[in-house]
């Protein structure tokens, strides 16, 4: 496999197979691949096999660009984590939440999680916004073994530039549970009393005004929405404020 380009020296992806959802049903992975000006960046990385973590090789060295960081924008996206940590050494790790560092205790000294509300990496301050998602809960403790009511964590990632926004896993793109946006309403159910803080996650991602989505779970010819025109903003927009009627919008 290799890094697809999305927009031409700012943005790749990633797109794997054999995610299954609880054993049984076919999501996919998909990453996304930013250069920075401290090198390159890759969010969500999607698989364990060799040859998605030596296509972000071949893609350093054919940019001459070092791996300089990588960030699991997603409290449930843990499991690929040590092997790319072990492969890239010289790479900040960044996770969503502790509950990632409870899923793989030996990154426990490897990982650097971010600040629940205000989410900083240093390494996207020029490139990226960070945008908190908050209000939602954890699913059932027999589905994830999550504590009743503990917060379910995501972190989207903007980029700013080509108004490209990245999302793992509060909504889900067309071809997983429809034609359309989706949201996840299995793993991520309005907490309570937390109803305006969700109503507000959603209303800055729709503030953000993105032009094109990146979606972590999808098919090969799914997973990415829009063509960064203004055009395609407009479509987003309607897409995801239907979506987010589900979180109280």
């Amino acid at each position: 496999m290799k890094a697809e380009p999305l927009v031409d020296g700012q943005l790749w992806t990633l797109h794997t197979t054999g995610n299954r959802f609880l054993g049984f049903i076919e999501i996919y992975n998909n990453g996304l691949i930013i250069q920075t000006s401290n090198g390159l960046v890759v969010l969500n990385p999607p698989s364990s096999h060799s040859t998605c973590i030596e296509a972000v090789r071949t893609l350093c060295h054919s940019l001459q660009q070092p791996l300089c960081a990588m960030f699991s924008p997603g409290d449930w996206h843990h499991f690929h984590l040590v092997n790319w940590g072990n492969a890239f050494p010289e790479a900040n790790l960044y996770v969503a939440s502790p509950r990632v560092l409870q899923k793989q205790s030996t990154l426990k000294e490897r990982a650097i999680v971010l600040e629940r509300t205000a989410p900083y990496i240093p390494e996207l301050e020029s490139t990226c916004t960070l945008i908190p998602w908050l209000g939602s809960k954890q699913p059932p403790r027999m589905i994830g073994g999550d504590r009743s009511g503990t917060d379910r964590v995501e972190h989207l990632v903007f980029h700013n530039a080509t108004h490209t926004l990245f999302i793992t896993d509060h909504v889900l793109g067309p071809g997983i549970m429809g034609a359309s946006i989706s949201p996840n309403k299995g793993g991520f159910s309005s907490k309570k009393g937390d109803e305006e803080t969700l109503k507000n996650s959603a209303q800055r991602v729709l503030d953000a005004g993105p032009r094109r989505v990146v979606f972590s779970h999808g098919h090969k010819n799914a997973f990415i929405m829009g063509d960064g025109t203004e055009a395609s903003g407009i479509d987003i927009k309607e897409r995801l404020t239907d979506a987010y009627q589900y979180f109280g919008l």
